[in-house]
């Protein structure tokens, strides 16, 4: 789950945050399954169910990424449970890795939903 909302802008944090991406594609393993999701203004699946050996495509969507909107952040952690539920792996290493600069609110009810 990637933040491309308008803060990334700020001091060059795409920047940044595409080289750490382009750091942690490098060490997927072929068994790793990946979705991409991001978020601003809205929260979109980009690329779904890729594998760790397509390096090449992650890497395209990683060089694609623009910052712009506002950071709908809350729903976009909401977002990415429902998918990582849907694609549970039993016995898996299941995560949800969430790159932002963190500037989202998150409110009483949101926590709630979380949890």
């Amino acid at each position: 789950m990637v933040d491309v909302s308008s803060s990334m802008r700020d001091t060059n944090k795409l920047k940044v945050m595409q080289f750490a991406l382009h750091h942690l594609i490098e060490n997927l393993r072929t068994i790793d399954k990946i979705t991409f999701i991001t978020y601003a203004d809205t929260v979109k699946i980009i690329r779904e169910g890729l594998t760790g050996n397509q390096k090449e495509e992650l890497n395209e969507v990683v060089n694609r990424l623009k910052a712009k909107g506002m950071t709908k952040g809350n729903k976009a952690i909401l977002f990415s449970l429902e998918v990582a539920i849907k694609n549970y792996i039993s016995n898996g290493n299941n995560q949800i890795i969430l790159a932002t600069d963190g500037k989202f609110r998150f409110y009483p009810d949101d926590q709630k939903n979380i949890v």
